[in-house]
């Protein structure tokens, strides 16, 4: 009798093991990299952060968490794809339309910007082992209908396809050229009604937690994109998240206090979501994903302290962010991963951990041995971006990372190079906040980190805009 319950115990651990895990990211807009409790330790940012927090305390972080560029769409363009978003031209962020719009938005040419549509994503690869797949929030990665989520391999698409939008509803949408049509929310290309919206991030949460249930019905396992478009500007938060920011941080400028409401507010939505699932009884068969597109921006107050830089720069301030994955049975509560991983190594992760094949050509790798005391083969991570210091080409070979550059001048259309400039060369290890250049001391190094880049950058074809 002992011995049957013993293998009716395992068998139904063997059952409970073969379900495919639940998968959500969740994707913060802009967020610095010190502004969550569990990066500065501090009372005031542990109240202001409590479930993201949580995620934390459940789960593994990462210290040295990289994403495969330091603006909005190419770093979802890697993200979303496990590859590097220069093999399929998307090097650089959409052409701007704010203020004077890019006259590319004035011809038939803006139908051909947007992630190249014979490259799968993780829609079409999750979806293929059987996922309901999903993406709530921001997408950004283009806004002609065949770019759209749920015509690129996703199920349930609830959000905006533009980079950012009023957290508040509109009355009207001015459209001067077509990205401002899709500042609109929509529901798997239907525009929705801005009547029932409170405050966009809560929507973002309620968008979530239906999704959840659609899955629910279908009796699938889920991916879930969630991707927030807070704290990314417009710097204007709910009510109650402002005044606990107020409270929490009564020193802080206006602005401050308006980003970190941002903050807080997604923050509940976090919660909010994590809670439905323990009600639902899936919170122990559901990996999550915290982190950031790319480094805190100038334009919303973030602070990306101890790191150098922002949003924009080829420094760690523009890479490195903030990243948390609660894997329970997996990821050990409370571990730390200090080695080096790149937001492409998520997409393998997912696929391997749902028992289907990894794509040769993805660029990231399984994360799985790092949760169970392993290691990683030693890896470069390759940049190339036009960015605020020109059009950089940057290496990390840890601890040693170069930045070489080449002056740069903004067009209309794309960035003209000029000329060239002394290299940067920094060892993170003794140097976190990149203040010694040490490329006159290293040379071998230099070109040796030159080579690198060299070889990677050949398979990458002229970007597309």
């Amino acid at each position: 009798m002992k011995l049957l319950l013993i293998l009716t115990f395992l068998a139904a651990l063997v059952a409970q093991g073969a379900k495919q895990p639940n998968i959500i990211i969740l994707l913060a807009d802009d967020a610095g990299y010190n502004d969550f409790g569990f990066q500065n330790g501090e009372e005031a940012y542990r109240k202001a952060t409590p479930h993201i927090d949580t995620l934390a305390r459940d789960g593994a972080v990462f210290t040295q968490a990289y994403v495969s560029a330091n603006v909005c769409a190419p770093s979802r363009a890697g993200l979303i794809t496990g590859r590097y978003q220069e093999r399929n031209g998307f090097r650089d962020n959409l052409p701007g339309y704010w203020g004077k719009p890019d006259p590319i938005w004035f011809t038939e040419e803006w139908r051909e910007i947007g992630l190249d549509v014979n490259v799968k994503t993780a829609g079409d690869l999750l979806g293929s082992l059987g996922y309901y797949t999903g993406v709530v929030g921001k997408w950004h990665l283009g806004y002609d209908d065949r770019f759209a989520p749920h015509n690129r391999g996703f199920d349930f698409f609830k959000g905006i396809r533009a980079g950012s939008r009023s957290f508040f509803p509109y009355k009207e949408i001015k459209i001067v050229v077509p990205p401002d049509a899709y500042h609109q929310i929509e529901k798997n290309g239907v525009f929705l009604p801005e009547s029932d919206i409170v405050h966009v991030t809560q929507s973002q949460g309620d968008a979530a937690i239906e999704f959840i249930d659609e899955a629910q019905q279908n009796e699938k396992s889920f991916f879930l994109f969630l991707s927030f478009t807070a704290p990314h500007s417009p710097l204007q938060s709910d009510p109650e998240s402002l005044a606990l920011a107020r409270k929490l941080f009564p020193e802080s400028n206006k602005q401050r206090q308006q980003y970190m409401g941002l903050v807080i507010g997604m923050d509940r939505q976090i919660g909010r979501v994590l809670e439905y699932l323990e009600e639902l009884g899936l919170e122990e068969n559901t990996i999550v994903v915290f982190m950031s597109d790319n480094g805190g921006s100038k334009k919303n107050a973030s602070n990306n302290d101890p790191l150098r830089g922002h949003k924009w720069t080829p420094f760690e301030g523009g890479y490195r962010v903030p990243m948390v994955i609660k894997w329970p049975g997996v990821a050990h509560a409370g571990s730390i991963v200090f080695k080096p991983v790149i937001s492409l190594d998520l997409l393998p992760t997912f696929l391997s951990a749902a028992d289907g094949p990894v794509p040769s050509d993805l660029d990231g790798v399984p994360l799985q041995p790092l949760f169970r005391g392993g290691s990683l083969a030693e890896r470069t991570f390759c940049w190339w971006d036009c960015n605020d210091e020109g059009l950089t080409s940057t290496v990390l070979d840890y601890p040693w990372k170069l930045v070489m550059r080449k002056d740069a001048v903004r067009g209309t259309r794309h960035f003209k190079t000029k000329g060239g400039t002394d290299p940067w060369l920094f060892n993170l290890e003794d140097d976190l906040s990149e203040q010694k250049n040490l490329a006159k001391k290293h040379p071998e190094r230099v070109r040796q980190l030159q080579g690198i880049f060299e070889e990677w950058v050949k398979d990458m074809p002229t970007p597309r805009w």
